[in-house]
């Protein structure tokens, strides 16, 4: 029994350490790149032929993202995948880092994306993303939110660039 009781006093002083590591080791004197950054591609179509794409919208803030959603969720489908993820970017999320919603269309919704790249110049975050088109596609067109985290201390209010490869 006293073993046992060893056993899960370790355990739970190992959890509690492993807790305690920095949320956040991003230096703002390191260049961004791939490792740093996570992405979601969500698709929320509504086909709205006035708007010209790609639309980006930097946010920074839970109230950014609700007003955000608000804006977008007569015009696109976001009560499905998007409403569901918006949970993740809280407050204590956006305190490190930094959303970049890039809205985009496609004529079909086969084609799928990647980021592959992102590089940064002087005044700009330039992002370059795969289009991956199958041989045979479908007659749909389709509208994709592609959500990007980035380390806030990375992003200087710099212009966001999309080039699609």
């Amino acid at each position: 029994m006293k073993k046992f009781i060893t056993l899960l006093i370790l355990i739970f002083i190992f959890t509690l350490l492993a807790g305690c590591n920095p949320v956040n080791t991003f230096s703002c004197d390191d260049p961004l790149n791939l490792k740093d950054i996570s992405i979601e591609y969500t698709r929320t179509d509504g086909y709205h032929s006035d708007m010209s794409y790609p639309c980006i919208q930097v946010i920074k803030s839970e109230n950014e993202l609700l007003e955000y959603y608000q804006k977008q969720k007569d015009k696109f489908n976001m009560d499905s995948d998007f409403k569901d993820r918006m949970a993740y970017y809280d407050e204590s999320f956006l305190k490190y880092n930094v959303l970049v919603i890039i809205l985009i269309q496609e004529s079909s919704g086969s084609i799928r994306h990647e980021l592959e790249s992102v590089t940064t110049d002087d005044d700009s975050v330039i992002f370059g993303i795969k289009r991956i088109i199958p041989e045979m596609g479908t007659t749909d067109m389709a509208q994709w939110h592609i959500l990007i985290s980035i380390p806030s201390v990375s992003y200087n209010d710099e212009d966001i660039k999309v080039i699609f490869n």
